[in-house]
């Protein structure tokens, strides 16, 4: 997974590498702990209908702040706080597990992103 910022836009997206599509069962950004502190989760969405889930293939991408068609937004909107650390997580039932890509700073706006790293618990990893 990856983090990128479009315009105002912060995307969270299937890597180019992942070699096929992803079914997005749950998702969302949350901030991270930092000296034992937590803000509230700006944003997550969940799977609701049993239309079909969502499926983003290598490349494709979620918009922090969208609620796709077929799913309930879950968390109450907080604002992004600047220079406050944040995780954007995607999980799928075919991962077994969330697949995170953590911003360790980045300007609420979306205008700036850093040091962006993804990680993923081995056992999950398709490759």
């Amino acid at each position: 997974m990856e983090v990128r910022s479009d315009g105002d836009q912060i995307l969270g997206c299937i890597s180019h590498d992942e070699g096929e599509s992803v079914a997005v069962e749950d998702a969302g950004v949350s901030s991270l702990r930092v000296d034992g502190h937590a803000l509230p989760s700006p944003w997550g969405i969940s799977f609701a209908e049993d239309s079909g889930m969502l499926r983003l293939a290598p490349g494709q991408c979620l918009v922090f702040g969208e609620v796709p068609e077929g799913y309930a937004d879950v968390e109450d909107a907080a604002e992004l706080r600047d220079d406050w650390p944040y995780s954007f997580a995607i999980r799928s039932p075919e991962w077994g597990s969330s697949v995170r890509a953590t911003i360790p700073a980045f300007s609420a706006s979306g205008a700036r992103l850093m040091d962006c790293w993804s990680s993923m618990p081995p056992k999950a990893r398709p490759w």
